[in-house]
């Protein structure tokens, strides 16, 4: 049950700047609308605009750091505990629906990384790595192309 609790902090670090994704794309990467987990990070405003994931690459995965306002944190705290729910719901067999970056998350842990996550007094940072040079390999490429999306949805101006 840990393990998922910790996932799901995972899910949480990576989604934080997509919070108005409404592109045209037929299959986003994040997806604030329709996926299962990251329509969560919605429900509180203004948590997107003060919460920072930061991802890094270390020799045998990588590390998430994620940095929350401290007027956000209680909001953060809830999402966690909306997508424990929904993490529930899935280890009950439930199928719902999810973006192509809870997905390819999704597959990393069935292939078995190890992950810890630890609270800070700003928010918490994950660890995820492997010993399998192929998982390590994919935990690499998923953490650059969500760094990749993060960064063209941070550049998209807000809507008035």
């Amino acid at each position: 049950m840990k393990q998922i609790y910790q996932s799901l902090f995972i899910i949480i670090f990576m989604l934080i700047f997509s919070s108005s994704l409404s592109l045209a794309q037929e299959n986003p990467w994040f997806d604030m609308i329709n996926c299962s987990f990251c329509k969560n990070l919605t429900i509180h405003e203004g948590l997107l605009d003060n919460t920072t994931w930061e991802h890094y690459e270390i020799t045998n995965g990588i590390v998430s750091i994620t940095t929350v306002n401290d007027n956000f944190k209680a909001a953060y705290e809830d999402v966690g505990m909306k997508m424990q729910e929904v993490a529930d719901l899935f280890q009950k067999g439930e199928i719902l629906p999810l973006c192509n970056m809870c997905m390819a998350i999704g597959e990393l842990i069935q292939l078995g990384i190890k992950s810890e996550t630890v609270k800070t007094k700003h928010g918490d940072f994950t660890i995820m790595t492997s010993d399998k040079p192929e998982i390590i390999e994919k935990l690499k490429n998923w953490a650059r192309r969500t760094n990749e999306e993060m960064e063209k949805m941070s550049a998209i101006p807000e809507k008035e």
